[in-house]
């Protein structure tokens, strides 16, 4: 496509929903300049029908009843369209109202759409990359994990999917020797991180997001649990970790994406080389939150470029139903297998580990 040569024409707009302040606003402020870097590499290459791309950013305050208040907002002013990260519960809330559109395609990849609905999400669904992502911990030979929880929703779905995966044939040979949990809002875990330590494990997987990511990896360091942190990969921004400072573990183990991998899958190439150079020029460094957004952004603006102008929510969601073949930095999407995330093959994704002398993740394949 042709840069467009002006703004004489109307913006193509799409509103998004994003917690740029409140308890979630790190991941948020994240996925906005993910948003802006991706709205300036598709106005340079035409737009949308030649018309210049707009994201229009609500900030929801991390409150459900903001996001839900402001989706009947938008509602009213009748989108093909909205993107946005929501919690797992919010995306629940709003489901209903997206009866007739429309499309709500959340950055979240812990929420669950109904099968074929208007409502979509990112990347793989928890279940599968944690359950990857624990058998890959198991190959490299670690035999006794103990297990730290948040009790947020997502963090007690993440216990549940640990769970099954040790009571599969897929855990042969591996215990579950400690599991404790702690509050969203808790100050600290230093009771729960001696009961782990008392277990004697050889690794330790932490489901927690956030702040309160930072409050367990304060007391694990303040414990003396000197043992490999496996965690969600939505910790892995490395603001947060240089925020995290000396509290950081010796060994914290992230589930990648394909493009961090020694070897990039050759159908993803394209994908990852348009969105680090796209960061690259803008300063930036990519981060898990970058890709929740970029890829949704990329999968929608894709539609809407071959889509005739101004779709009706109808056949934007009929579009994305039938999208298969489609390269992201996650995997190549599906969305016929009607999961609404489009992604089932997680055998791709790396296990990382945060280097701090280089500060960048690298691969991690070996005890």
């Amino acid at each position: 496509m042709t840069p467009i040569a002006g703004a004489a024409d109307a913006p193509v707009r799409i509103d998004v929903l994003l917690p740029l302040t409140g308890g979630s606003g790190f991941f948020g402020q994240s996925e906005a300049q993910a948003l802006r870097v991706y709205q300036s590499v598709v106005n340079a290459s035409g737009g949308v029908h030649g018309r210049p791309l707009q994201f229009d950013v609500h900030d929801d305050q991390s409150r459900s009843d903001v996001a839900i208040a402001l989706v009947k907002e938008l509602i009213e002013t009748h989108p093909a369209v909205i993107l946005g990260r929501t919690l797992d519960a919010t995306a629940t809330a709003i489901a209903p109202l997206l009866a007739n559109g429309p499309v709500f395609y959340s950055f979240s990849p812990g929420v669950i759409p109904a099968p074929r609905s208007y409502l979509f999400a990112a990347s793989a669904t928890l279940e599968a990359n944690n359950i990857s992502k624990l058998a890959a911990i198991r190959a490299l030979g670690y035999k006794r994990m103990a297990v730290l929880t948040e009790t947020d929703a997502t963090g007690r779905r993440n216990f549940s999917f640990t769970q099954e995966f040790f009571a599969s044939p897929a855990s042969r040979g591996m215990q579950m020797v400690a599991s404790e949990s702690y509050g969203p809002d808790d100050e600290g875990v230093a009771a729960q991180v001696a009961a782990i330590r008392g277990a004697n494990p050889d690794s330790l997987t932490l489901w927690a997001n956030g702040p309160a990511f930072g409050v367990a990896l304060r007391d694990i360091a303040s414990t003396g649990l000197n043992v490999p942190v496996f965690t969600s990969q939505t910790d892995a921004n490395p603001d947060q970790l240089a925020a995290i400072g000396a509290a950081l573990p010796k060994v914290l183990v992230v589930q990648g994406l394909p493009y961090q991998g020694r070897v990039i899958p050759a159908q993803l190439k394209a994908a990852a080389t348009e969105y680090l150079d796209a960061l690259k020029a803008a300063g930036l460094q990519p981060s898990p939150s970058h890709v929740y957004a970029w890829d949704p952004a990329r999968i929608v603006v894709s539609a809407l470029r071959a889509l005739p102008p101004n779709p009706a929510a109808a056949q934007l969601r009929a579009y994305l139903l039938e999208l298969h073949g489609f390269a992201g930095l996650s995997g190549v999407y599906d969305f016929r297998s009607g999961d609404q995330h489009g992604l089932t093959d997680t055998a791709t994704f790396p296990l990382l580990r945060w280097d701090p002398q280089q500060k960048l993740w690298v691969p991690f394949d070996t005890r």
